[in-house]
């Protein structure tokens, strides 16, 4: 399984940076960085099976108005975090909460449309039309 791979590889990464950094070793920085570029490394061939199925599901006639803002949505959600994590790790906790923070407007500014659509269908279901 790809999860026990990088779970494996970054747990042996932490454990290596560790130690280097207790015996105050300019490396560790080093080995923290091998360890997050192995684990994207193993994930890397599955984004092209994730834009594989983003592509066939927006061609999907029901879904092809409203596929491209959640995807923008997700993906927005997964930058944030991922730079809210780095921003923790480098001892920035201000700077990740702002990023999260931000990251969670940018999303609701996104979904405004489908908020829109929503509050149209409940207006409509309401007035019985």
């Amino acid at each position: 399984m790809d999860v026990m791979k990088i779970a494996g590889t970054v747990l042996l990464s932490a454990l290596a940076a560790l130690i280097l950094k207790k015996t105050g070793s300019p490396l560790y920085t080093a080995a923290l960085c091998a360890g997050v570029v192995a684990a994207f490394s193993v994930c890397l061939p599955r984004i092209t099976d994730i834009v594989d199925t983003a592509v066939s599901i927006a061609g999907d006639g029901a879904l092809s108005d409203r596929f491209p803002i959640v995807l923008k949505a997700a993906a927005a959600a997964l930058i944030c975090d991922l730079a809210s994590d780095i921003c923790a790790g480098c001892e920035a906790p201000v700077l990740a909460k702002t990023v999260s923070t931000v990251g969670k407007f940018e999303i609701l500014f996104i979904s405004l449309p489908l908020f829109l659509e929503l509050y149209g269908y409940a207006v409509s279901f309401v007035e019985g039309k």
